[in-house]
């Protein structure tokens, strides 16, 4: 068996990138060249063509990415000292694709006269505005990637819900949305953490610390 190491869920969402450009690379060869040759075939034949390229497009990438989200383990049901639930990469990693792949989608072309390729279509208001979109589709997939969000960490006083635009902070006896999907942690370890939290209020001075969170972990497993 040949021995891969385990990578961290950062570096598994930055791997989302090369994923991500392949992706792109292929839809855009899609739309540039196999397509212009498949417009004199039947409709069925090209239906069928259209949806073999969506299949390679998507599944490639995505199949090359499931193997480096194995390698960042499953979602943990533990907590660093910190208290601190980052973003999880198979959640925000296939997202990072699908909007790359998207992107192509978002680009007008038309066909080479004389020619079986096509190219971009001129720029007018519609394509303008189309382009902008595909542009914040790209600079989503980075935030996705590079950025260190979505993320949940506890306070002694509180939650914070750092959200892809802005944060959102509750007290333990306040009521704020969390997207456990979206974290690397356990949902049912998530689910007992803030459970235990707003059950014993005077364990809550320990929340930052190792010793709480070896605490919380005992606790969960006695349970």
């Amino acid at each position: 068996m040949i021995y891969a190491p385990r990578v961290s869920p950062r570096i598994a969402r930055l791997l989302a990138l090369p994923c991500a450009l392949l992706a792109l690379v292929l839809h855009l060869a899609q739309e540039v060249w196999i397509s212009p040759r498949a417009w004199h075939l039947s409709a069925d034949w090209g239906l069928l063509i259209y949806a073999a390229a969506i299949i390679v497009e998507l599944g490639v990438p995505s199949a090359i990415y499931a193997l480096i989200v194995r390698r960042a383990g499953k979602r943990p049901a533990a907590w660093s000292s910190a208290f601190l639930a980052e973003p999880s990469p198979s959640w925000s990693g296939y997202w990072v694709i699908f909007l790359a792949w998207w992107t192509v989608s978002g680009l007008v072309f038309e066909r080479a006269r004389g020619e079986d390729h096509a190219h971009l279509a001129p720029l007018d208001p519609v394509t303008g505005l189309v382009l902008v979109l595909s542009v914040a589709a790209v600079i989503l997939a980075l935030v996705l990637s590079i950025g260190n969000r979505p993320r949940l960490q506890l306070h002694p006083d509180g939650i914070t819900v750092h959200g892809l635009v802005g944060r959102r902070r509750a007290g333990w006896d306040g009521l704020i949305k969390i997207h456990p999907e979206r974290l690397h942690i356990d949902r049912e370890f998530l689910n007992f953490t803030l459970w235990y939290y707003r059950a014993f209020p005077a364990y809550r001075a320990a929340i930052g610390t190792d010793a709480g969170a070896r605490a919380v972990e005992d606790a969960y497993r006695q349970r």
